[in-house]
């Protein structure tokens, strides 16, 4: 009888180190983190504004949301808000002041600086991982990878971002509606083109090519309103941010097919949709997580 007893008991204790933890539910909750830029940009303070959906955090995804040249960060969460309720992700908009960060700094990611390039720790890129770490650690999360999405100045980041900086969290960007774009162009001086600044261009753009990026473009982002740069080498590119948009995807992949490199953009028209980021997210959000 005590043998039957020891067994009855080691089976219940087996049983119940093999149920399952308890599933980490989460409350939806929004609010804004102050993060720390640290030594190489004099610590200045960027407010992370973050939005978490209720559900299992542990298996949501993760997506950071690039302002425009407004830098209205909050705004830009707001207009993702209703997604990520849907689909359930993280997402977080961290907001580079206009008073901090330069448009050099910001919309070219501090790349370069007196015609030199900057060591990658010392771009504005370098902060976008700093950052997510970051916000995993406050809001107690264990993601490993997050998706990009950036509209007009913040476009012009992340195009940037995936051409000059190598991050292996970056699982999907999306560009949407960017004002000119840096061709991977060895014909094309920087920061229209990349003429001079690197001895080995072809793999530069092949691992360009090889990013799952997506250009989401307007159809009726047609206008040459005030934001919009009129240089005569952003004119090259087209006359407003729907031709500049077509010809920065078209050349790249035909540079692709006669390079025969993989391929991996898409792109995606948001038809009747003009510069507006508040339209612009939603359609993002359906083909990045329906």
């Amino acid at each position: 009888m005590r043998n039957l007893i020891i067994i009855l008991f080691a089976a219940l204790t087996i049983a119940a180190c093999q149920k399952e933890a308890p599933t980490p539910e989460a409350r939806e909750k929004g609010g804004i983190l102050q993060f720390d830029s640290g030594p190489d940009f004099q610590g200045k303070l960027i407010a992370v504004h973050y939005f978490v959906p209720t559900g299992d955090v542990s298996t949501m995804p993760f997506q950071i949301v690039l302002h425009g040249a407004d830098r209205n960060a909050r705004d830009y969460l707001a207009a993702w808000a209703q997604k990520a309720r849907e689909y359930r992700f993280i997402a977080i908009a961290p907001e580079f002041a206009a008073s901090d960060f330069s448009t050099a700094q910001y919309n070219e990611g501090g790349f370069i600086s007196s015609g030199s390039i900057n060591p990658p720790e010392k771009t504005t890129f370098a902060l976008l991982d700093r950052i997510f770490d970051f916000a995993q650690e406050e809001l107690g999360l264990s993601n490993e990878q997050y998706n990009l999405y950036g509209h007009s100045a913040g476009a012009q980041f992340i195009h940037r971002y995936l051409q000059f900086y190598d991050s292996p969290k970056v699982a999907k960007a999306v560009v949407a509606n960017a004002g000119w774009y840096t061709f991977p162009d060895e014909d094309i001086s920087y920061p229209y083109g990349i003429k001079g600044l690197f001895s080995d261009h072809e793999s530069l753009r092949g691992n360009f090519y090889n990013k799952e990026l997506t250009l989401l473009l307007g159809t009726a982002d047609t206008l040459r309103d005030n934001n919009l740069r009129v240089t005569a080498q952003a004119d090259n590119q087209g006359r407003n941010r729907l031709e500049r948009g077509n010809a920065f995807f078209e050349r790249n992949q035909n540079q692709a097919a006669a390079a025969n490199q993989d391929f991996r953009w898409q792109r995606v028209l948001a038809e009747g949709v003009g510069h507006d980021h508040r339209l612009m997210s939603p359609a993002a959000a359906d083909f990045l997580y329906q």
